[in-house]
């Protein structure tokens, strides 16, 4: 008897209707033609007033104005049925609304001029710190989209009052890549739901590795494997309850740092090959063998330089090409000019315990000097 309020799961498959005069809820299956009462009603508390289905669909929450409670029916059971014991909120609970992400139930109280913060997270579902004072005879309750404010009618001063909730996502998300571990930074909420921020938490994707700090927008999540690609994203969290996720950052790909030499380190690198004796007056002359190594390993690298002994008129033809082949082959191709001058240097870099390597012959006239 005496429906007074209903609401309808996300998936709009059921609704369930408060009964103020029995003290029951009753949940129509509306998928049938036509829409029909399932089950037996259900009984809650003393003249039940409101009623909202969570965002997810697996709760409702009823208020009960005369027993000062909110009653929770488990809405995954079949038939659904009161979970626990109602928990006591303020005097004559009326409106209830839930956070967009099912983790808050907020209730207005009547009497008291409250609303009541429900963490549908704990296992009861629990009254969240104090009552929040708003204006005289609490009534009716909304939750933005975003989940960041709270609006509510004040009956008796014709007024609504606008509640801060938990705030806005973090924005402009970065990450850089380190040693297994990834760094990365934020800029604060735009909105911090009319509270100090207490904490943020960057977490990895894939893998769900996090870091949290309560100070400087900056963070490290360590233990990520080298090689595997993450994005991060970062929420922040009030005294009210924590935002959505931010946007992702940018990929990054954590890796091993390339080992560098040790300064401390003198054994100095050499090279067994040879260079030539002389290079051929017009012809071609090997200088670096193909995969020229020193004795640390290491590639050598062969730098050509010359021109003739003494100036020469303008117009003069090219005295040397330099050919390089694969894996390091350097040879010099000479055109005949007998008093060429090249100046040949082989280089290495210096790696772990290795300084680095480099030799040097000048050839005039064709013979190393």
């Amino acid at each position: 008897d005496g429906p007074s309020s209903v609401s309808v799961s996300q998936d709009g498959t059921a609704a369930d209707v408060t009964y103020s005069d029995s003290d029951t809820v009753s949940v129509i299956d509306t998928t049938t033609n036509p829409p029909a009462v399932q089950g037996t009603p259900i009984a809650v508390g003393d003249l039940p007033v409101g009623v909202a289905v969570s965002p997810d669909s697996t709760r409702a929450y009823v208020t009960n104005a005369l027993s000062d409670t909110v009653s929770v029916i488990d809405t995954t059971t079949n038939p659904p049925a009161v979970q626990g014991t109602p928990i006591g909120v303020g005097d004559y609970p009326v409106g209830v609304a839930v956070s967009p992400d099912s983790t808050r139930a907020y209730v207005t109280n009547y009497l008291s001029d409250t609303v009541s913060v429900i963490d549908t997270t704990t296992n009861p579902p629990a009254v969240q710190g104090t009552p929040i004072a708003v204006g005289d005879g609490a009534n009716g309750v909304a939750v933005s989209p975003d989940g960041t404010r709270a609006y509510v009618t004040n009956y008796l001063s014709n007024t609504v009052s606008v509640l801060a909730l938990q705030p806005s996502p973090p924005t402009g998300v970065s990450a850089s890549a380190g040693d297994a571990q990834a760094n990365v930074s934020w800029s604060v909420p735009s909105f911090t739901g009319g509270q100090p921020i207490t904490s943020y938490t960057a977490t990895a994707s894939p893998g769900g590795k996090t870091c949290t700090t309560s100070g400087a927008p900056t963070c490290t999540i360590e233990g990520l494997t080298n090689g595997t690609a993450y994005t991060v994203t970062v929420t922040a969290t009030n005294s009210i309850g924590t935002s959505a996720a931010s946007t992702p950052s940018n990929p990054v790909t954590p890796a091993a740092p390339t080992p560098q030499p040790d300064p401390s380190v003198t054994k100095k690198q050499t090279l067994k090959t040879k260079l030539p004796k002389r290079i051929k007056v017009s012809g071609l002359t090997v200088i670096t063998p193909a995969n020229t190594r020193t004795n640390a390993g290491q590639l050598v690298r062969t730098l050509v330089r010359g021109g003739p002994v003494k100036p020469t008129a303008a117009g003069q033809v090219r005295y040397f090409t330099v050919v390089r082949g694969p894996k390091g082959k350097t040879s010099v191709r000479t055109n005949g000019y007998p008093n060429l001058r090249l100046k040949v240097t082989q280089k290495a870099p210096a790696t772990t315990g290795y300084t680095a390597f480099t030799r040097t012959a000048t050839y005039t006239k064709g013979t190393r000097g």
